[in-house]
């Protein structure tokens, strides 16, 4: 397999595995934002935004591996799947402490109107 049919194997793979989080993360994540954001309209403008994030975190992280010398196919690919996954972990990290910290200013809210 060629270098650059490797580069596009491992490309893909991370797109995947960036779909399969998004598919994962789908239904529990709108229900929890159509709670925190009160409409659905706004709830779906914020799953999308999630999926993007996760798509071009993957995608970012995928396309910034630059092999310095060559390596054999497995580790070729494990490369790209190590910086994907960082890329994910990094937007699914910044995704959560975001909305923590808008639950949380949603549940003082909350607390106040019932005082």
């Amino acid at each position: 397999m060629s270098e650059q049919q490797l580069y596009v194997l491992g490309v893909s793979l991370s797109v995947l595995t960036s779909l399969l989080l998004v598919l994962y993360l789908r239904k529990p994540l709108y229900k929890l934002l159509v709670d925190l954001c009160r409409t659905e309209d706004r709830a779906r403008f914020w799953v999308q935004i999630t999926n993007i994030s996760f798509f071009l975190g993957a995608t970012f992280m995928a396309l910034s591996f630059r092999p310095h010398e060559p390596q054999p196919t497995h580790y070729f690919l494990a490369s790209i799947m190590s910086r994907t996954l960082f890329g994910l972990l990094g937007v699914t990290g910044f995704l959560t402490i975001m909305i923590s910290a808008f639950a949380a200013r949603q549940d003082k809210r909350k607390a106040k109107a019932s005082s």
